[in-house]
């Protein structure tokens, strides 16, 4: 029983190097934002939070405690420890693992939401259709192999191309819509719902 335990224990020692791993990854493709679409964001970011919940449900069905029960594991067959079984999961542990785990859902959902990175030709249609954001849609959208979901998956690029004689010719517009368009040429996630207002002046 013992020996199952601390199998166990190493692979949830694994299961977190490889949740970290693609933790790294995420922040990489949140970092260089620019060169990765929407749905390879919602990919790794997905993969890394399944890794993550993974090991802390695996910690949670054996009762063992996660930062205790690795550096049993890791100690051990050195002879650093005393113990004879690996210590338990503490209340205290749960409820802090609990709340990072739910910072962490809570911070991946907000960035995917208001993505400012590299816009797919998909994510595009969606905005331009006023479609909720979907983690799964996006995942499922990624994966697939179809000829036409490789297409949606490509950068867009019409919106910068649109309009080339913006910048030649500023006396052609009003003042509100030649900034408004400068404005979407480098932000394209934002939507204006409504026209200006020369009462409000904006």
């Amino acid at each position: 029983m013992l020996e199952m335990t601390i199998l166990f224990v190493w692979f949830l020692f694994v299961l977190l190097v490889a949740a970290g791993a693609m933790a790294l990854r995420v922040f990489y493709i949140w970092w260089k934002r620019d060169r990765y679409t929407r749905e390879r964001f919602a990919f790794s970011g997905f993969s890394a939070l399944l890794a993550f919940g993974t090991f802390f449900l695996g910690s949670l069905s054996f009762n063992t405690s996660m930062v205790g029960g690795l550096l049993f594991a890791l100690l051990r067959p050195f002879g650093l420890t005393s113990q004879t079984t690996p210590p338990a999961l503490t209340p205290m542990e749960t409820a802090v693992v609990i709340l990072l785990f739910v910072g962490l859902i809570y911070a991946y959902l907000q960035v995917f939401k208001s993505w400012t990175g590299e816009k797919s030709l998909a994510q595009h249609e969606q905005e331009q259709n006023r479609e909720a954001a979907s983690v799964l849609r996006d995942i499922k959208l990624l994966l697939s192999r179809k000829p036409e979901s490789r297409e949606k998956r490509a950068p867009y690029r019409e919106a910068a191309e649109s309009d080339p004689d913006l910048l030649k010719k500023p006396e052609s517009l009003v003042w509100h819509e030649r900034a408004r368009q400068l404005w979407l040429l480098r932000n394209r996630g934002y939507l204006f719902d409504s026209e200006y207002d020369p009462a409000c002046k904006c």
